[in-house]
């Protein structure tokens, strides 16, 4: 979530006739009134449980709030003809006044968010995910793929036998449909029409081509069915990039068996890097922007992310679960900021 400093879905083909649209339409009603029937009642959750989960979650907003507040204090030097070089610690900034006030007015509308959010989910969910939520090492994308999880349908063993004809008939019927609507819950695809790139979407992955501010770009993606720990995307540079540059940084143990090249480059020892991620450098290489950098700070919002740059090109890759077309146009323009970096 942006703070105050910031500022069409793609539709999908029918290609379905009217009388299939007729007949799955029954079909689904048929099936859901016999899940109804045979599914146990889901158990609420509380409000306290909500709130405590949302202020965790919210907590966990501050230090993206902070990297805006330091972009635009950095801006303002700027204009004022000083040096924005003295505001690349942002831990500085945290403690100033005027920080405090945004983060105050920002803290309330991230919780109220959150917590409308939480009071939708079953009360096992909430339940599970506050836990997660007590350590204090938890990031935040942990406790958004916890709540994407699904609790587990819990059936009455005297009624799965009625409704399971009901099932059969809605996976049929629903197939079909499914497909319909699958870009509307494709933020990747939904991003197509904003960066003005040409989508493809597949079984098992969804791909965007072409150029996006003078850059020739790739931009590859789970399918939006897959389950939180699959999900990933992946944005390709294929073009401006020094081809002498070989860089790596990321995890040491990426969180899927995503295909990742084994780069051969020295590895470099630097107290800015995270823990748990390592970074490799050719030679004369530079890693300054990445570790302390603007575009070191945002690569942290999409954490965890994998950058690779070899033979003119760069990859960025991240585990981090994105839900709105906007934010895939934000991690694209990421990796155009660190390809600018390493232009050639």
């Amino acid at each position: 979530m942006r703070s105050d400093f910031h500022g069409a879905r793609v539709a999908g083909s029918s290609g379905t006739t009217s009388l299939s649209r007729r007949l799955g339409t029954a079909l689904a009603a048929v099936s859901l009134l016999g899940l109804a029937v045979g599914c146990a009642e889901i158990v609420p959750v509380t409000s306290e449980a909500a709130a405590r989960l949302a202020d965790r979650r919210t907590e966990l907003e501050e230090d993206n709030v902070l990297i805006e507040y330091q972009k635009k204090r950095k801006e303002e030097a700027v204009v004022a003809n000083e040096n924005p070089d003295k505001y690349d610690n942002a831990e500085s900034l945290r403690a100033e006044e005027r920080f405090q006030r945004i983060w105050k007015a920002q803290r309330k509308i991230e919780f109220d968010k959150f917590y409308e959010r939480y009071m939708k989910l079953s009360g096992d969910v909430v339940s599970k995910c506050n836990i997660v939520a007590n350590n204090d090492q938890v990031k935040a994308w942990e406790i958004d793929t916890c709540v994407d999880k699904v609790p587990e349908a819990r059936y009455d063993p005297l009624r799965t036998a009625g409704v399971t004809f009901a099932v059969i008939l809605l996976a049929i019927a629903g197939l079909g449909l499914y497909r319909q609507g699958r870009r509307s819950i494709d933020p990747v695809a939904q991003a197509a029409s904003k960066l003005g790139l040409k989508a493809v979407q597949g079984r098992r992955s969804t791909e965007l081509t072409g150029n996006y501010k003078g850059f020739s770009v790739r931009i590859d993606a789970a399918a939006p069915e897959a389950g939180g720990g699959d999900k990933y995307v992946r944005v390709h540079v294929l073009d401006q990039i020094q081809s002498s540059v070989v860089v790596r940084f990321g995890p040491i143990a990426p969180p899927t068996g995503l295909e990742m090249p084994d780069l051969d480059a020295p590895e470099v020892e630097d107290a800015r890097i995270p823990m748990g991620y390592k970074l490799r450098l050719s030679n004369g290489a530079s890693a300054e922007e990445l570790l302390g950098g603007d575009v070191g700070f945002q690569i942290r919002e999409f954490d965890p992310v994998d950058v690779r740059i070899h033979d003119g090109t760069l990859a960025v890759t991240t585990w981090f679960i994105l839900s709105d077309p906007e934010q895939v146009v934000e991690l694209v323009d990421l990796c155009l900021g660190v390809a600018e970096v390493y232009k050639a």
